[in-house]
């Protein structure tokens, strides 16, 4: 068969993430996995008669890895070493997963941040106040990439210096986004990030994809940060997954009276304000500053002020980096 193992077993619906694993590190090629069903099914030690629609599964492979070859996006399963590496233990873990950009990362120094997609401009300030302070300090970013908190802790994050990476409820090849999400999504790739999938490159973003994706989000990082949320929703699908995971789960502080991280809160979740309240390091923190429009044109002075001594630091002044987001600026206590 003139298509790739890994993608055929992708594409056999009929198994179970688990199951395509013990299946692909099997010595079964893929004719003799058309072939001999009984003696697959013995192996995998399945209770049921293993018939997979095989045309379907090889008319999918074949998508797989046209849109593979045509998008210069890759392909993982669970037995590559850049697979992320918290997921793999797990009994939920996808068996294959696609990625646009470099999915290479050190995931114990990545925070899962998770919000609404309808927030207040309040919480979207503080979820991209966090992302800021993730990026300065050297962390990066996880979201499920939705409009609304996700993406602005992900702005933030990249603006800070550091990765984001975006796990998707659709195919990366699905085209239903927006001009500003392609355009984030694009800033995300370029800046040394990923936008990773576990469907099929042109699944649409199916209802019943997204506690899966979801899941898979909790999956990825140590540490679940939510930030607005209402009682039924992704956000709190995601916390649950991750308490299910043994992931910590953390309620930002901006989030304190809103139902479901308030519920969280009552059940034990701790509160947090800055990345160092999670991961327990010292961290530079973001000061939010009285907007102005024509704020980009001041100068923070650092030393003495002219005429007053010090040498050649009297009277230096320098230009710092000034963060806009929305109606809000920010500047970074190393930077002040």
């Amino acid at each position: 068969m003139n298509v790739k193992r890994e993608l055929f077993i992708y594409s056999l619906d009929c198994l179970s993430d688990y199951l395509k694993l013990a299946l692909y590190k099997s010595p079964f090629t893929i004719d003799e996995i058309c072939d001999k069903k009984p003696e697959i099914g013995s192996y995998l030690r399945l209770r049921v008669v293993f018939d997979p629609d095989i045309d379907r599964a090889l008319n999918n492979a074949m998508r797989c890895e046209s849109f593979l070859a045509e998008s210069g996006c890759g392909f993982v399963t669970l037995a590559d070493e850049a697979y992320p590496g918290l997921m793999k233990s797990d009994r939920f873990a996808p068996f294959g997963l696609f990625y646009e950009g470099r999915i290479e990362n050190d995931w114990m120094r990545t925070l899962c941040v998770v919000g609404t997609r309808r927030p207040r401009n309040s919480s979207r300030q503080a979820a991209y106040q966090f992302g800021l302070e993730c990026g300065a300090n050297g962390l990066n970013v996880c979201s499920g990439f939705a409009y609304g908190l996700d993406q602005d802790a992900m702005r933030g994050c990249m603006d800070g210096g550091g990765r984001a990476f975006g796990v998707l409820g659709c195919g990366l090849g699905a085209g239903n986004a927006g001009a500003d999400s392609m355009k984030l999504r694009r800033w995300v790739v370029d800046s040394g990030g990923a936008m990773i999938s576990q469907f099929p490159p042109h699944m649409p973003g199916f209802a019943y994809n997204f506690p899966m994706r979801n899941r898979t989000l909790a999956l990825a990082c140590p540490s679940v940060v939510a930030f607005q949320a209402s009682m039924h929703s992704g956000v709190m699908m995601t916390a649950n997954a991750a308490l299910d995971a043994g992931r910590d789960v953390v309620v930002h502080q901006s989030a304190t009276n809103d139902a479901g991280t308030a519920s969280l809160i009552a059940d034990g979740a701790q509160v947090a304000r800055h990345p160092g309240d999670v991961t327990g390091c010292r961290t530079i923190n973001a000061t939010r500053l009285s907007y102005h429009p024509r704020l980009e044109a001041v100068r923070i002075g650092h030393g003495k002020e002219a005429g007053t001594g010090g040498g050649d630091a009297a009277g230096r002044r320098s230009e710092v980096r000034l963060y806009r987001f929305r109606d809000a600026w920010y500047i970074l206590e190393d930077e002040r």
